[in-house]
C-alpha cells in the first residue's frame, strides 16, 4: 500500500511559556488531502499541528502531533527511514521565532526578561526576531526517492513575480510541485512543476486532492519507481 506523508496546520513557537507566535492556518487543506489520500487506499502519515482547528476525521491511518518548526523537522526525519511514494507538505511554518523579549531601560539598554510569564504591566516591548530553520529543502535529502509536492502562499505581487517565487521554491527547495495559494493569485490553486509541466488552474480543495492523488500515481508508474514505499 503506498505510504503518503502530509504535513497540516501552523507551527507555534513560544514567545514565553503562555504565549506563543504562529500562522493563520487552520489546517483543513491538509487534512482534507489525507482524507483524500486513505479513501483511495494509501497509507497515510498525517503530522498535525496542536493548533489545528479544522475538524480531526475519523479513519486516518496515523496522526502525529507537533508545535514547533524543530518538533516538525524532528517527525518528518524520523519518518525518513520508512520512506514514502510522496510528501505532501502543506503546514504553515513559521518564518520566524522569537529570539528573546526586551525592555528598554533609561539609558537606553535593552534587558532581556527571561519569565516564565512576561508581565504585561511592563509597558512597551521589543522582540527579536530570528528566522527558522527551512525544512522544505531538507526533504529531498530526507525523502530521496519521493514525490515532494511544496506549497508558496503570497498575499502580495503580480503575476511575474509570482512566478519568480514559485521558480526558486522549485530549484532551491528541489520539490517536483509547487502549490500556489493566496490572495496575490485569487480563487482557487496553481500548480507548477519541474521539467517543463505547464501550470495548472484549480477552482477548489476537492479539485486539488484529485488532481494530487493523480499525480501521485502518475509518479508510481514511472519505470523508475521499483515499490519501496508501498
Amino acid at each position: 500500500m503506498p505510504r503518503i506523508i502530509i504535513t497540516a496546520g501552523p507551527t507555534s513557537e513560544p514567545v514565553d511559556q503562555v504565549r506563543r507566535l504562529t500562522n493563520f492556518s487552520t489546517g483543513s487543506l491538509g487534512t482534507q488531502l489525507a482524507e483524500a489520500f486513505t479513501r483511495s487506499g494509501h497509507e497515510v502519515v498525517l503530522l498535525r499541528s496542536l493548533a489545528s482547528t479544522a475538524p480531526m476525521p475519523s479513519g486516518l491511518n496515523q496522526v502525529i502531533p507537533f508545535e514547533t518548526t524543530d518538533e516538525l523537522a524532528n517527525a518528518l526525519q524520523n519518518q525518513a527511514s520508512l520512506g514514502a511514494a510522496a510528501v505532501c507538505h502543506a503546514a504553515a511554518v513559521s518564518d520566524f521565532k522569537p529570539g528573546g523579549v526586551f525592555l528598554s531601560q533609561s539609558d537606553g539598554q535593552l534587558e532581556e526578561l527571561v519569565e516564565g510569564k512576561i508581565s504585561s504591566q511592563l509597558g512597551n516591548l521589543m522582540m527579536k526576531l530570528i528566522p527558522c530553520p527551512k525544512i522544505l529543502p531538507c526533504l529531498r535529502d530526507w525523502f530521496p526517492e519521493s514525490l515532494l509536492i511544496g506549497w508558496k502562499y503570497e498575499v502580495e505581487g503580480d503575476s511575474q513575480s509570482l512566478l519568480t517565487k514559485v521558480r526558486h521554491q522549485l530549484q532551491h527547495g528541489r520539490t517536483d510541485l509547487c502549490v500556489l495559494n493566496g490572495p496575490a493569485l485569487g480563487k482557487g490553486f496553481e500548480i507548477h512543476g519541474n521539467g517543463g509541466l505547464a501550470p495548472v488552474k484549480l477552482d477548489d480543495h476537492q479539485a486539488l486532492c484529485e488532481y494530487l492523488l493523480s499525480q501521485v500515481e502518475t509518479y508510481k508508474a514511472r519505470p523508475s519507481y521499483n515499490g519501496s514505499h508501498e
